[in-house]
């Protein structure tokens, strides 16, 4: 599948990246921070060939804590991959903010340098980064909507490195009551 005839493209998955995670009013900053389980937590969406999507997740948090951080975080991406409800005014606030921390990262050549590589390998075209810019300008819900369905948020494996033995592990992955992993 070429990607550039897919749902996914680039653009979107960094603006879904700060609805989900990367913002201090992300869904699950939000969610697990009111709950008190975290006191931060950022993320990372990466594609890699083939259409494999990696979401990395660093939480801080206490080690009593871990368990119950990991099934809000699957509870979470199960809800999600249903029904994500952002108003309007919302996106564009995280949008606007993505295209301002864009624009200030883009002042140091190593990220510029990453920016046209990464897009060259997704692309297989060197894309200009007010270009860029403009495509994320043009995201909206339901391009977001379109991107969760097609990366299917309900059924991503997860892979924790934590410092702490996990004792339901497995039940905590498996999810089986839910009727997802």
């Amino acid at each position: 599948i070429s990607l550039k005839t897919t749902m996914l493209n680039v653009e979107s998955l960094a603006l879904l990246n700060e609805i989900i995670v990367n913002t201090k009013s992300s869904i699950l900053f939000r969610t697990l921070r009111k709950s008190g389980l975290i006191y931060d937590i950022s993320g990372k969406v990466r594609i890699f060939p083939k259409n494999l999507i990696f979401l990395k997740f660093n939480t801080e948090t206490e080690s009593k804590n871990i368990e119950r951080v990991v099934k809000r975080i699957i509870e979470k991406l199960h809800s999600l991959s249903k029904n994500i409800f952002i108003s309007k005014q919302k996106l564009n606030t995280i949008r606007q903010n993505l295209i301002s921390k864009l624009i200030s990262n883009y002042q140091s050549p190593e990220y510029a340098l990453n920016f046209y590589v990464n897009n060259f390998l997704f692309y297989n075209e060197t894309l200009d980064f007010d270009n860029y810019l403009n495509m994320i300008k043009k995201i909206d819900l339901v391009k977001i909507r379109k991107v969760i369905k097609y990366i299917n948020l309900s059924k991503i494996k997860l892979v924790i490195l934590t410092n702490k033995k996990l004792k339901n592990a497995k039940e905590i992955l498996e999810n089986k009551d839910r009727g997802h992993r």
